[in-house]
């Protein structure tokens, strides 16, 4: 015998087959089966549905009637005309002058902020290369200090990089260090072929005598720094007691 899906109570059921129905909410009963869902809500969202396709149908029969014969496209061309009321109203008052007045000036604001957008971009690309630049060139004098006869104390790079700037060193187009003449030509080294470079420089007799502090530490127990075999010591000894208490501060001696 086939079991009815809803019964409104489970007397004179088998009790075999009472164990198959489960309690609705209004006091009836109805076969459990997996994935049902009741009919009532189905029935409902579907009302729900139909009642706002209704209301669409209707909103859009009023829309099409109240602009019929509009066109869309023209009105769109119209309103791109007639940027605001202003404009239309100062069009209606015939005062056309004023309303191109208003555009050209709208325009050049437009111009003022994108070219103020354009230099501020270009200030920040052109600071960012700056310190590109001084970090590659600060690292290429770092390698020359540390080279074979230059024999220069570590905590004097930085003043040499210093210094390196107030002389004119840049960086070349290939990003090489390179010292630069008043003309503007790249200075040569003492071959007269090659460009002169850093490590030259920090060996130019000129440099070191103007700078000897910088030069205090000896590689391999030896060079030709002014440490005179000190085991890497800072030799303070030959300036005068001024400078030399000043330089010792600058390197952390105590």
């Amino acid at each position: 015998m086939a079991l009815a899906m809803t019964l409104p109570s489970l007397d004179g059921v088998d009790d075999a087959v009472k164990g198959l129905y489960v309690a609705g909410d209004d006091g009836s009963y109805r076969l459990d089966l997996d994935g049902y869902e009741d009919p009532k809500g189905l029935k409902s969202a579907l009302d729900k549905e139909r009642t706002a396709a209704k209301d669409a149908a209707r909103k859009l029969k009023e829309f099409e009637t109240r602009f019929s014969g509009i066109d869309p496209e023209q009105v769109k061309i119209i309103m791109s005309k007639l940027e605001n009321d202003e404009e239309a109203k100062l069009l209606a008052e015939g005062k056309l002058d004023d309303v191109v007045k208003k555009r050209l000036e709208k325009r050049e604001a437009d111009l003022q902020r994108q070219a103020q957008e354009s230099l501020t971009k270009a200030e920040q690309a052109e600071l960012k290369a700056k310190n590109f630049e001084m970090q590659v060139l600060k690292g290429q004098l770092s390698a020359a200090a540390v080279s074979d006869g230059v024999n220069m104390h570590p905590s004097a790079i930085k003043f040499a990089f210093l210094l390196a700037q107030q002389e004119g060193w840049k960086l070349d187009n290939n990003g090489e260090a390179r010292l630069y003449e008043e003309n503007g030509e790249v200075k040569l080294g003492k071959d007269g072929k090659t460009p002169f470079s850093l490590v030259e420089w920090l060996k130019d007799p000129k440099t070191r005598e103007e700078n000897l502090i910088w030069y205090t530490v000896q590689n391999n127990g030896g060079g030709s720094g002014g440490g005179g075999g000190n085991n890497g010591k800072v030799d303070l000894s030959r300036l005068p007691p001024r400078e030399r208490l000043q330089k010792a501060r600058e390197l952390g001696i105590n």
